[in-house]
């Protein structure tokens, strides 16, 4: 947050590249939350500041980059798996809370908010990032660095000569434009109001993206979800209005919650776990406590009341992920009671010897006659 010309506050976010042995810096200013579109096209700005592509590249995790993570089996997103693949260097994606591994390019988030950041005015984006060019030119890879004594300029020199050659890359912004969400939740758009889903608004500066599809206005989140579409208005001066867009429905959803957590052993974990739902999948909430509350009908309750303890532990926050967990113990629970169910066999013994003699109980064929029809 820094202050703008105005006196009032700016949110920015930054995106920071550092080569591990010159310790060369590059950073870039986005002024709304960097989606996968946005991070690629930083990429190609350090490139082509950096004079080259390094072999490997070690990344924080985050979710503009990864879908999902499973004991080290790490799922890219489709955009960011591409350009990967293209540009064809290894990528390093460091474990949760392991600072070790991410030190260098830490302390480099720490030098831009301590340095460059602080006390900064914001005027406007691209000044932003003109300041911050001029700011790594003169003080970040020009004074010698704390720790190797050197110069950044002079070390990346050496280094250059070891990156692979970098030929600029068609990488397609997202087409989309982002505008401010005002308190009413509401946007304007081309001198027309659109109106967005309650809560949209969480806090000034709060963004949706908008783009045109035909004749429609599809408006989502920064994080690329889509929040509601608009017929869109060719006039000027109208209010757009989705009437359901005003109902508050959060009341509603936080009695579901209550309501089905009593069907749970620990209700203090189940209302933990649906607020987590709720945070993850805001849009498809109503949707996945439906899906958990059908899982009583279908399942052993012990295996649901594990699978909870599991995917909280887990930080599993998905209704389907949450069945295929329920689904797994259910099996071994199953499996456990076919095994205490099963019929003792017993071996003959020298002692129960004398039963091989034994004859079977038969019946007569007589009996079978009386009973059976002429």
């Amino acid at each position: 947050n820094i202050r703008t010309s105005t006196g009032k506050r700016k949110k920015v976010y930054f995106f920071t590249m550092v080569l591990s042995r010159s310790r060369y810096k590059y950073v870039y200013f986005s002024d709304i939350p960097f989606t996968t579109s946005v991070a690629i096209h930083a990429h190609e700005k350090a490139f082509e500041y950096f004079q080259g592509i390094p072999e490997e590249i070690v990344y924080d995790q985050d979710k503009v980059f990864i879908v999902d993570e499973n004991k080290g089996d790490l799922l890219l997103t489709g955009a960011f798996q591409t350009y990967t693949s293209q540009r064809g260097y290894n990528l390093y994606f460091c474990r949760k809370a392991d600072p070790q591994s991410k030190g260098k390019i830490e302390n480099v988030v720490k030098y831009v908010k301590q340095n460059f950041l602080y006390n900064r005015t914001y005027f406007d984006l691209d000044t932003l990032n003109d300041e911050a060019m001029a700011w790594m030119g003169r003080t970040a890879n020009d004074m010698p660095h704390s720790t190797t004594k050197q110069s950044p300029y002079d070390q990346w020199c050496i280094e250059k000569g070891h990156l692979s050659a970098y030929v600029p890359l068609a990488c397609p912004m997202d087409d989309s434009k982002y505008y401010t969400v005002r308190k009413d939740n509401t946007i304007s758009y081309k001198s027309n109001i659109y109106s967005l889903p309650q809560g949209t608004w969480r806090e000034p500066g709060s963004k949706v993206s908008v783009r045109e599809e035909n004749a429609y206005l599809i408006i989502n989140n920064c994080d690329g979800q889509e929040l509601c579409k608009h017929l869109k208005s060719y006039k000027k001066g109208q209010t757009i209005v989705n009437t359901d867009h005003k109902r508050d429905k959060t009341k509603r959803i936080a009695t579901m919650i209550r309501e089905e957590a009593d069907r749970f052993e620990d209700k203090q974990k189940a209302v933990e776990y649906f607020e987590k739902l709720r945070q993850h999948k805001p849009r498809y909430i109503r949707d996945q406590i439906i899906m958990i509350r059908s899982m009583f009908n279908l399942h052993h309750n012990d295996a649901i009341n594990k699978a909870l303890v599991y995917c909280l532990e887990n930080q599993i926050y998905s209704a389907s992920d949450f069945e295929a967990v329920v689904k797994k113990l259910s099996l071994e629970i199953t499996d456990n009671e076919n095994d205490q169910g099963q019929i003792e066999i017993k071996i003959l013994t020298k002692d129960s010897s004398g039963s091989k003699d034994m004859e079977p109980s038969t019946s007569e064929i007589l009996d079978y006659e009386s009973i059976m029809p002429n």
